[in-house]
């Protein structure tokens, strides 16, 4: 009955530690994954020599690339990403670029304006700034710093957090 209890001790103060541990999993990849198709994005901007954007939906819990062909759909259709579903499984908290959940890169690779993603897996926050040359950067949030940045768009985004 001893070990039956200190097991069920063990077991009960792992479990939570799992679930934090997947957490912080799916946000950083799913940030990892923002930050490379925002870089995708960039990049086909530059070789095409054409624009190319990015269009987050915060009620969709999603983003598109529109000129952009989605891979596993060679039919044609526009790559996007679902972040609500797996195996991200995180949701798209705010998304701000200029005023807006658009973004642009023009035919250099340069975006119309910098900007922010925050998305939250459990209560792991990550941000994925964007700044004025189109070079990401994914940061940890605390949920008191992600508060003001969902609550009202930063006029610049400006980084907080600690860098990934």
């Amino acid at each position: 009955i001893l070990v039956v209890a200190i097991i069920g001790t063990i077991a009960g103060i792992a479990v939570p530690r799992f679930g934090t541990a997947v957490a912080r999993r799916r946000a950083t990849s799913a940030a990892y994954r923002i930050a490379m198709d925002l870089t995708l994005a960039r990049d086909s901007a530059r070789r095409s020599s054409q624009t190319r954007g990015v269009a987050f939906d915060p009620s969709t819990e999603a983003y598109t690339l529109p000129q952009v062909r989605d891979l596993d759909h060679p039919s044609g259709t526009n790559y996007t990403v679902a972040l609500s579903q797996p195996p991200l499984n995180v949701d798209l908290v705010a998304a701000w670029f200029g005023g807006d959940a658009l973004l642009s890169f023009d035919m250099f690779g340069i975006p119309d304006s910098d900007g922010i993603v925050v998305i939250r897996s459990g209560q792991e926050y990550r941000a994925v700034f964007l700044d004025e040359n189109g070079t990401p950067e994914i940061r940890t949030l605390t949920k008191f710093e992600a508060t003001p940045l969902v609550v009202s768009p930063p006029v610049k985004a400006e980084l907080v957090g600690t860098k990934l």
